[in-house]
């Protein structure tokens, strides 16, 4: 086991850019900053750093990074300035405690700078060593640091870990990066700092973090090895979603085939798979792992078979590729496992895509937000697999606006459950994905679904009063607008039901019966609430307004407010009819 200085002397880190940007926020950190602050004596064993020595080849797109390498000798090596030779290692497990350690480090020293004792100088010069170094170049030295974020993120890392000797914790409001990992190493640093109440606590938790806090490191002979123990070694940090114990298996197989050019050009698909994924969440700032849990599903749910959850979805998989690679030829299980690799790359895409939609992904935007006022995730294999095999944006779009309306009417308006045909809704995706059904039919699959789904007798537009209000206002929008509404859409129940219940309307009623239906009705229309935030600069609005409910609340409550209320909510309603289309579904607008 090593210590932190150990750990980095004599070594550059890169972390490869198929592992996801840094993750960790608060409880991670709390956790991080308590296991150190608890160390008495006693050692403490921090966790492991499983890393990978780069043989010859340094990754073309580091090559700008570090333009003293050369690959005369067996392993990628530098020269620092000093003349101390440095390695290079891919970090496959670790990174996101060492860079945590790295934010840390970065805090302390600014607190002890902003102490100006020169007591704390040998502190801030072992600091400096351990967050960069000078490595040697034709007639110069360059400046780089000593663990290497994924290249989108490292010149904010390095502004925030201090390439300048800045005192100030403000230095990393100065960040200009806007993807979510920046935003967390900056709240990171600012934790630190704010725990280091002086340049006393700083200096104490910096012995014992670079003195009693212990690391199992270990160079493997491979990326391959590498990744596959690190499925088990994720301790005291973010746990493995089921794309990265997919990622590890599938390195795994590979590991079991021998040595070529064709393995090379299989396990640099993965790599580049997994990279291409976490940079789209990254770019879309997702940072959840249901959703990494989620594209999983629906990969198999396209590929496989419907009904599989979450927590089937690794080990299923695991079944078919053994069953589909079950062979003595290494080349039949290199051909599925890049098959495999190909459909989930394009899969992933369109889920992300789905997940966070932009505006300038294309016209099905707008419906498709428009969904997810109701039941998004019902239809999401069906649209994903129309996404991926329509040719047309304009076939699409009817897709979507189409399963819009029947989210709106089936499962909304109707209540119908959220199971209700679900499985038939997937094996349809399946038979469109795999080109087995013709993708012009979805628009008359889902015709034929709401006819069947609606149930006339039981429509209550109260289920779906976001939907009925966003109608009401976006009646006399463009799509433009409509995105920009939706995207600040704040919908809030302005009051409560024990509110309505003082009502002279309703108070008066003698009959308790009654008195109960008639204040269920009039909290649940759609005047109950606040439809978008409040424009400062508007004060006037199309629809009834918080101070007219507010107005009709007052004791002096008259008949004609009430069918001022009760006029705006059949507008809400009328509004909806046209905007999903009722007449079109065989109702009255």
């Amino acid at each position: 086991m090593l210590d932190f200085f150990k750990v980095v002397e004599g070594k550059i880190f890169i972390i490869p850019d198929y592992q996801r940007e840094y993750s960790w926020e608060k409880p991670q950190w709390e956790m991080f900053f308590k296991d150190v602050s608890q160390i008495k004596d006693q050692q403490h064993l921090m966790g492991s750093i499983l890393t990978s020595r780069y043989k010859k080849e340094l990754p073309l797109k580091e090559r700008a990074e570090f333009p003293a390498y050369s690959n005369k000798l067996e392993f990628v090596e530098f020269i620092e300035d000093d003349g101390t030779a440095l390695n290079l290692y891919e970090l496959i497990d670790g990174q996101q405690r060492l860079t945590t350690m790295l934010i840390c480090l970065a805090a302390i020293k600014s607190r002890l700078l902003a102490n100006q004792n020169q007591k704390y100088v040998s502190i801030i010069a072992k600091i400096d060593k351990a967050l960069h170094t000078k490595i040697r170049t034709e007639g110069d030295v360059l400046q780089v640091l000593k663990v290497n974020p994924i290249i989108f993120c490292r010149k904010d890392f390095g502004s925030l870990i201090g390439l300048t000797n800045s005192a100030s914790k403000n230095r990393s409001k100065s960040l200009s990066g806007t993807r979510k990992s920046i935003l967390l190493m900056n709240k990171a640093f600012d934790f630190f700092y704010e725990n280091f109440s002086s340049a006393d606590v700083a200096e104490d938790f910096f012995i014992k973090l670079t003195t009693r806090v212990k690391f199992w490191f270990q160079d493997l002979e491979s990326a391959e090895q590498a990744n596959i123990i690190f499925e088990c070694q994720n301790n005291r940090g973010t746990p493995l979603t089921n794309l990265d114990k997919v990622k590890n298996n599938l390195i795994y197989r590979l590991s079991l085939v021998k040595d070529g050019p064709d393995k090379n050009s299989v396990l640099d698909s993965v790599n580049k798979a997994w990279s291409s994924i976490f940079k789209m969440l990254a770019d879309r700032n997702i940072y959840d792992t249901n959703v990494e849990n989620e594209i999983l599903v629906d990969a198999i749910t396209l590929i496989y078979k419907e009904g599989i959850t979450q927590n089937e979805s690794f080990q299923y998989l695991s079944k078919k590729l053994d069953e589909e690679g079950e062979s003595a030829d290494p080349q039949k299980m290199l051909c599925v496992v890049q098959d495999f690799v190909t459909k989930l790359s394009d899969i992933a895409k369109a889920h992300i895509n789905f997940a966070c939609p932009l505006y300038s992904d294309g016209d099905y935007v707008l419906p498709l937000i428009e969904l997810k006022l109701t039941y998004a995730e019902i239809f999401r294999p069906l649209l994903l697999a129309c996404m991926l095999r329509m040719q047309t944006s304009q076939e699409l779009l009817e897709v979507f606006e189409t399963a819009r309306d029947a989210a709106f009417w089936v499962y909304g308006a109707s209540a119908r459950r959220t199971n209700y045909k679900t499985s038939l809704h997937d094996r349809t995706a399946r038979d469109i994905y795999t080109q087995g059904r013709a993708t012009s039919s979805t628009i008359e699959y889902l015709k034929d679904f709401i006819s069947s789904g609606i149930d006339r007798k039981r429509i209550a537009y109260d289920r779906v009063p976001e939907s009925l209000v966003y109608a009401y206002e976006a009646k006399n929008k463009n799509n433009e607008e409509r995105f920009k509404f939706l995207t600040s859409y704040n919908y809030v129940r302005i009051f409560k039901e024990e509110d309505y219940a003082n009502l002279p309307a309703i108070k008066g009623i003698t009959e308790e019966r009654e008195r109960k239906e008639k204040l269920a009705d009039l909290y649940e229309r759609a005047s109950n609430y606040a439809p978008s935030p409040k424009s400062k600069s508007r004060t006037k609005r199309e629809y009834l307004s918080e101070a007219a409910i507010r107005k009709a609340m007052d004791e002096s409550l008259k008949q004609k407010d009430l069918q001022s209320l009760n006029a705006y909510s059949d507008e809400l309603e009328a509004s909806a009819k046209r905007y999903f289309r009722a007449k079109s579904y065989g109702l009255k607008n």
